[in-house]
């Protein structure tokens, strides 16, 4: 059972509520009770199992609760109910009020874990749309590089009969791992994916074969 943010969230209100009752100094099966007649519909699942186990005396609160912590297989949620447990047994208002000073904490850390992943999500559409561009723009001096090269080296050697080295290749193949690289580099800052690093090799491709045919066809 992974859980998503949202649900996490809601996971983490639940707790804190369960922790508030108890550090009102009632017991813990009466906090639960209080605290999934709070949220009703909106009480996780595996809980409501829980509390219906301890309810109807199949098990007491220590047994369900490890029940508990096991069905959701070691994930965060399994690792905060395990914590928790472990705090109520030093008695319901201690533990109480020492989760709820955990839960401050990760909601602190949530919230600041939330803010660097809008700052790159911001970020992420100004890196792509640079390495479309970067890319564009290499493609258009790759295309264009060899054209400036024989103007440069037929003035050069202009009282020479030998033509001037040829750079296309080359200029091509340096050209493109530029864009491999830089490309690269760029996504993996912004945790960018593959798809995005094909298109980025496409975009140059593209735009030096377009250049190069609309200069053969001026020249």
């Amino acid at each position: 059972m992974i859980s998503t943010e949202v649900e996490f969230d809601q996971f983490l209100d639940f707790l804190t509520h369960l922790s508030t009752e108890l550090s009102s100094g009632i017991s813990p099966e009466y906090a639960l009770l209080r605290t999934t007649q709070y949220f009703g519909s909106q009480t996780p699942e595996n809980i409501d199992e829980a509390l219906d186990s301890i309810i109807n005396g199949k098990m007491p609160f220590r047994a369900a609760w490890l029940n508990l912590v096991e069905s959701y297989q070691s994930n965060r949620n399994a690792r905060l109910l395990e914590l928790f447990g472990r705090f109520i047994e030093k008695g319901s208002v201690e533990g109480g009020e020492r989760m709820l000073e955990v839960l401050k904490h990760i909601r602190k850390n949530s919230a600041m874990a939330k803010n660097r992943k809008n700052l790159v999500n911001s970020q992420k559409v100004k890196v792509f749309a640079l390495s479309y561009i970067s890319s564009v723009v290499i493609g258009l001096i790759a295309a264009i590089a060899p054209l400036l090269t024989l103007a440069f080296y037929q003035g050069f050697w202009i009282n020479f009969e030998s033509s001037p080295p040829s750079f296309s290749y080359y200029i091509l193949i340096a050209s493109f791992l530029t864009v491999l690289v830089t490309g690269y580099r760029l996504n993996q800052t912004v945790s960018g994916s593959l798809r995005t690093l094909s298109i980025n090799l496409i975009t140059f491709v593209s735009t030096y074969i377009l250049v190069s045919h609309l200069l053969l066809a001026l020249l």
